[in-house]
């Protein structure tokens, strides 16, 4: 009988029937994909803003960086363990060799995190979310000189994106509507901004390069140092003493929790996206959930902003 290999965890299936792999995302088509992480980023931002008890978060934005990190590598690592037995599973996902490819990626990714958290802190979901749409300007460009991959793109749609990237940004930087806007957040935005794109094309060539390699076993490698660089800068910003329990779980209840399993859902999903599409697809999703994002905040049921024609056609 036809074997068919799932690309997720090389999982073996004795028949042809895709729908009888282990993993979940097999048989998935690549819209429903790109959907649902328009839906899930979305969704990001929004939880962080609810997350904040007058303005400010109540607890520290650091922890959630390296817990989320960890909770990925323990997930990671019991799938791996589930399809390929405990031994090999745990031996393929943390091998050394693979490790140290994120050495320095993973300290890119970490300081993005954290950064990401920060510029909430100053910013309105909405204009957080208007200003990341320079990720497509970005990445376009280093997809374009650094790896020379993805579609080239004509003269007309490079004077369209940095058209849209500047005039998103100045919105953004001009807005005042809500008093929400901040030139430190401002700042934190941009500099995540270069770096996400940095790493995500990065990431999407490591992924590229390692084909026979299991997508859920390259999470686990890229999230080892993603945690170790987490665990360092908390300890450099906040100082040893944060990891004692009774700081880095204070402020922690429903609403932390939520925001983690978003994070877990967005990296993984992001993941997936870089190994099926590409990282300007990727920050093309993200650019949809802006207008997904918008809408939740003037819903009757979750929002509480008033509808601004404006910000709606900017949007």
């Amino acid at each position: 009988s036809a074997r068919v290999s799932c690309s997720c965890c090389n999982f073996v299936n004795s028949t042809a029937d895709p729908a009888l792999n282990c993993c979940p995302t097999i048989g998935m088509s690549t819209f429903g994909i790109f959907l649902f992480v328009v839906v899930q980023r979305a969704s990001v931002p929004w939880l962080l803003q609810r997350a904040k008890v007058d303005g400010a978060y109540p607890f520290s934005s650091n922890s959630v960086v390296v817990s989320v990190t960890f909770i990925e590598i323990i997930l990671g690592v019991s799938i791996a363990c589930f399809a390929r037995g405990l031994h090999r599973g745990i031996v393929e996902t943390l091998h050394p060799r693979e490790l140290k490819k994120w050495f320095f990626l993973g300290l890119s990714q970490a300081v993005s995190d954290m950064l990401e958290l920060y510029a909430n802190k100053y910013l309105d979901a909405s204009t957080y979310q208007v200003l990341l749409q320079s990720k497509l300007l970005v990445t376009a460009l280093l997809m374009a000189t650094v790896t020379k991959s993805g579609a080239r793109q004509s003269s007309l749609e490079w004077l369209l994106l940095i058209a849209l990237s500047l005039g998103l940004t100045t919105y953004s930087i001009l807005s005042n509507g809500s008093g929400s806007f901040s030139g430190l957040g401002t700042v934190l935005a941009l500099i995540k901004v270069l770096l996400s794109c940095t790493n995500a094309v990065f990431t999407e060539q490591i992924l590229k390069q390692s084909d026979g390699t299991p997508v859920v076993h390259q999470i686990v490698h890229m999230k080892v140092f993603w945690c170790l660089w987490s665990v360092v800068c908390m300890a450099f910003l906040e100082g040893p003493a944060v990891y004692a329990p009774s700081r880095f779980f204070h402020g922690w209840g429903t609403p932390v929790l939520l925001v983690m399993a978003t994070y877990v859902v967005k990296n993984w999903s992001g993941t997936f996206v870089l190994k099926r599409l590409d990282s300007l697809r990727k920050n093309i999703a993200e650019a949809f959930a802006m207008l997904m994002l918008y809408l939740l905040e003037i819903s009757p049921f979750f929002g509480k902003k008033a509808l601004e024609m404006p910000t709606l056609c900017v949007t």
